[in-house]
Formats: C-alpha cells, structure tokens, sequence
C-alpha cells in the first residue's frame, strides 16, 4: 500500500507528519517513509546520520533492474529512532538534485517499488503543484494525504486549488486531509469544508509536531501527544486501504500509463 503525503501551499511539517505517523502505525510492521520531496529532504540532518544508503542507492537499483520490486527500498532504509520507536526510512540528500534525479526512476511507467503487495510505504512528496514531478508517484498512490495547517489563510489556499484537487482525485488515488491544528481544530476545518460543498474528506488531526523526533518524550504531555498520532495513523492506515478510484483523467500536462506510446 502506498500513501503519498503532501502540501498544495505552506503547510509545514509534511516530513514530520510522515514520520509520526509511522512512528504510530498500528500492528508491529513500520511503515517505510520515503523522503521524495523534489527540494530535497531534511532527515538526515534533523537526525544528524548521512544521506546515505538512501534515494540515490534505490534509484542505482532501479537504473540496474527497471523492473524492481518493493524489495529494491532495502537498499537505501536506516532505521532511525522516532520518540524511542524504530522507523525504516529512505532519506533523500538536502538540495533535491539527487532527489529529482532519483524521481526520473521511481516514475518510470508501472513501477512497483513504492507499492508493497504487504505492508506500506509512505511517501514524502513536499509541495504538489502542476510543476512538481511528483505527479507519476502521486498517481500510483492508493490514498494521498494533505497536510493543511488549521488557519484561515490556509484553508483559503487549500480551496482555492480546489481545481488541482479535482485533477488530483481524477488520476485514482483517495484524496484525505490532515490537519495541522492551529486556530482551527479538524473538526472545525472540517465543517467548513462541507459547508463548502469541499470535496476532500478531513481524515482528522495531527498530533504534536514537536515530538516528533530521536528522543523519547515524558510526562504526560508526550502521552496524550502520541494518542492523538495513533489515533490518525488509524485513520490514515483505514483511509488508504479503501484502495484508488477508477481513473478517469489526468491534470493537464500529466500523462497517465495508458496513455504513454
């Protein structure tokens, strides 16, 4: 199963909530967090472990094999500790040269890397615009994720790219939000939304971004934090095993499978 996590405007903490949710996923298998975000990824330096093995070793394998398998992420996974928990994570080098070179391998047509038959990854796609070359990856999502903070300048942004969305669900994958709690709660985002007649569903709340990281937090605070973070890797888990929809189109300038010569 692949989730796919992104931002349409300046949300922040898309890398952090991919990696919370890991953290939180329920059952004993760990997510894998693949960091693709095209400006590069910052988890290496947050964790202060090398880039390396990581996107570019998977990508050398793809290069080598085109039809690589789920298998081909063991090459670049460091298991880092998140709040005491072990997640497997494909870190990307700050820059994003080596994370848009590795792009042009991860979406070469039918590509099953990012789709495990069992278990489930988790890609870090950073900002999802018409000029992001994320779009293949995202496509082949069983659900994507958006990060929204909870403020009005937020929520504004999000329906205003109310069109992309469209295109968005019009590739096949699920489309759900998760909020960054702020002047809003998920609840309230939520009623605005389908007062709106807002098409994308609110799967619910972020917890904490802020113990999201290699230490251990304690005290009744980091308690009721990483509930909030099981409580939506639940949902996120239920959301994205739903499956895609049938496609039906793409966004301009996206080609789709079937259409590629």
């Amino acid at each position: 199963m692949l989730a796919v996590v992104a931002r349409l405007a300046g949300a922040p903490g898309v890398t952090l909530t991919c990696l919370g949710l890991a953290a939180a996923w329920p059952g004993e298998d760990r997510p894998t967090v693949v960091e693709l975000d095209p400006l590069g990824g910052d988890v290496a330096a947050r964790w202060r472990v090398r880039a390396e093995p990581g996107l570019s070793d998977v990508a050398a394998v793809i290069a080598s094999e085109p039809q690589a398998g789920p298998e081909a992420l063991a090459e670049g996974v460091q298991r880092l500790l998140v709040a005491g928990t072990q997640v497997p994570v494909v870190c990307s080098a700050a820059g994003g040269a080596a994370a848009r070179r590795a792009l042009e391998f991860f979406s070469l047509p039918g590509s099953k890397v990012l789709s495990p038959p069992e278990g489930t990854v988790i890609a870090d796609v950073g900002r999802l615009d018409l000029d992001s070359p994320c779009w293949p990856v995202t496509a082949s999502a069983d659900a994507v994720v958006i990060v929204v903070e909870g403020t009005l300048a937020s929520i504004a942004h999000l329906r205003a790219r109310q069109g992309l969305l469209e295109d968005l669900a019009g590739l096949g994958p699920r489309i759900g939000i998760v909020v960054v709690e702020r002047e809003y709660t998920a609840d309230e985002v939520n009623e605005v939304f389908l007062a709106a007649g807002f098409e994308p569903r609110v799967i619910g709340a972020a917890g904490p971004l802020d113990v999201v990281g290699p230490e251990i937090g304690v005290g009744r605070r980091a308690r009721r934090a990483w509930s909030v973070w099981r409580a939506v890797a639940v949902s996120v888990r239920d959301f994205a095993a739903e499956g895609p929809l049938a496609l039906t189109a793409a966004p301009h300038g996206v080609e789709t499978e079937e259409e590629r010569p």
